[in-house]
């Protein structure tokens, strides 16, 4: 995954903070973003 600046945050309504990485799919090569909380991972 390939992050983006950690400047850029987006703020849930909950008030979590999520952090957009960038996903490419291997088959394809598209790729779209995964949104993500500090410390946790998006692996599916």
């Amino acid at each position: 995954m390939e992050a983006v600046d950690r400047r850029f945050v987006l703020v849930a309504d909950n008030g979590d903070r999520l952090y957009p990485y960038k996903k490419a799919q291997r088959e394809t090569g598209r790729y779209g973003f995964a949104l993500t909380k500090p410390g946790e991972q998006d692996r599916s």
